[in-house]
Formats: structure tokens, C-alpha cells, sequence
């Protein structure tokens, strides 16, 4: 029907591991009592959903629950680079200065701490992961964030202070460094403003500024320009997802 052919037009990809990062926290002090940011490493639509908790992970998985848990409603569009502020305290999720976790999830978390989708990121303060949640400030490491989590040292505040521009690996990475970060135990440290997500070779672009190669060709971030400026060449540089030709210019089969 054309309902449901207009509903699947607007369907956007699941949110994955590392579509958003952390990338500051504030458990005491001035101006906010207590405060997180994320960055979105990719456009967040209206159909996603975006959930906090500074509830610990248990070891044999899921959630320890007790704590608080806070949904970010994603109104119409938020482009990839952007910074959000999410305030703490009795409406959210409240940092314990001492020590603490908060993690990024897509999904549905049942009664008994399951979690029904899939985890984003994970941040912990007060030092590293530890080997179980045991109590209100302890959280195992979940396996399956990979590098999509930093573990930082014992101060109360914390800010991302590293580069900004680069792709979603490259972000990650740098976010993941705890040399990238600034603590304070007087201060809260200043949140990043915006940051600039640049596409790998193979992802979708519309200009070549989007695109890390410098070159936006057939509609995909490409190693060239791809001989698009020439009337019927033959040549592509999208050959479907998963291809892994897609992002590298090459011949193709004229028309």
C-alpha cells in the first residue's frame, strides 16, 4: 500500500555501537549541579531511540537496576558532529562524584535489567571497569562495546579536549583516549562545541567536504573524482554495501 510504502521510505537505519559518544561529565559544582554531553557520530532520526543510565552492567549481562534512566527525544534531525547537553539530577541520571558509569543504549531494559537492543557507549569515572556491578557505583565492562567506552581517573568533572574532525573511527578512537580528556576537581571543564564527522571511502555523500578522501563521486565518498566531470565515462565508484570495491574508482561496463 502506499502507507506502508511511504512508512519504509522513511525507515532509517538501527542505531549501531558507536553512533554516539560521550564526551564530558559534570557530577558537582557550577553552573549545573551535574551534567553529561554525547556527540552523535551519525544523523539521529525521529525513528531512533536514545536512552541513558548510569545503571552498572553485570557480568553475566544486563543491567543492574536501581538507578536512574532518561530518554533523549530526537526531534526531527540531529546531524552527525552535534553536541548535546543532557542535565543530571533528580529528572535524569545523578553522577556519583566518587565513582560511577553511564551508558548509551538503544532499546527496552525489562524488569530484571535485560536489555532488548543494543548498547552504544559506555563511560566510567573513579577509575577502571571493574569486575561486576555490586553496588550503585560499579559496573562490569560489557564485551560487545569494544572501543566504544573510556574508563577516566577519580575527578569529579570531566571534558573532551582532542580533535574534533575526522571520521566515526577516528572519533572514536580519540574520544577512547583518556590522554584526550581534562579533569577537574574545582571545576567543570568545559564541554566540546560541534564536531565534524567526516564520511569513510564507500558512505553515502552529497559534496566532497563530507567526505574524509576529499572526493564525493556516484554519491559516495571515493579515492577520486571518478572521472565525473566527463561526458559518458564508464567509470563507478558505489558497487553496493558490503562490496569491498565500494569507495575505490574503477571501470565499469558502459551503457
Amino acid at each position: 500500500s502506499l502507507s506502508l510504502l511511504a512508512s519504509t521510505a522513511l525507515a532509517h537505519a538501527p542505531l549501531e555501537t558507536g553512533d554516539v559518544a560521550f564526551v564530558g561529565v559534570w557530577t558537582d559544582g557550577t553552573p549545573l549541579p551535574s551534567a553529561f554531553a554525547f556527540v552523535a557520530l551519525r544523523d539521529l532520526h525521529t525513528d531512533h531511540t536514545l536512552d541513558f543510565t548510569d545503571d552498572g552492567w553485570r557480568a553475566a549481562s544486563g543491567f543492574r537496576s536501581g538507578e536512574g534512566r532518561v530518554n533523549y527525544p530526537i526531534v526531527g534531525t540531529v546531524v552527525a558532529g552535534t553536541v548535546v547537553t543532557m542535565p543530571g539530577g533528580a529528572a535524569s541520571i545523578d553522577v556519583d562524584p566518587l565513582g560511577d558509569q553511564i551508558f548509551a543504549y538503544a532499546g527496552s531494559v525489562a524488569p530484571d535489567g535485560s536489555l532488548t537492543g543494543i548498547l552504544l557507549y559506555g563511560l566510567a569515572i573513579g577509575g577502571p571497569w571493574q569486575a561486576d556491578a555490586t553496588s550503585t557505583r560499579t559496573s562490569a565492562r560489557p564485551p560487545t562495546l569494544g572501543g566504544a567506552q573510556i574508563a577516566l581517573g577519580t575527578f569529579p568533572n570531566y571534558a573532551y579536549v582532542g580533535p574534533r574532525t575526522g571520521t566515526r573511527l577516528e572519533l572514536l578512537t580519540w574520544i577512547g583516549d583518556p590522554g584526550n580528556w581534562v579533569g577537574s576537581n574545582t571545576s567543570q571543564p568545559v564541554f566540546p562545541a560541534a564536531f565534524t564527522v567526516r564520511r569513510a571511502p564507500g558512505e553515502p555523500c552529497f559534496d566532497d567536504v563530507d567526505c574524509a578522501v576529499g572526493f564525493c563521486a556516484e554519491g559516495v565518498c571515493c579515492d577520486s573524482t571518478c572521472h565525473r566531470g566527463e561526458i559518458g565515462h564508464c567509470f563507478g565508484c558505489n558497487f553496493g554495501p558490503g562490496d569491498p570495491r565500494t569507495g575505490i574508482c574503477q571501470a565499469g561496463v558502459c551503457a
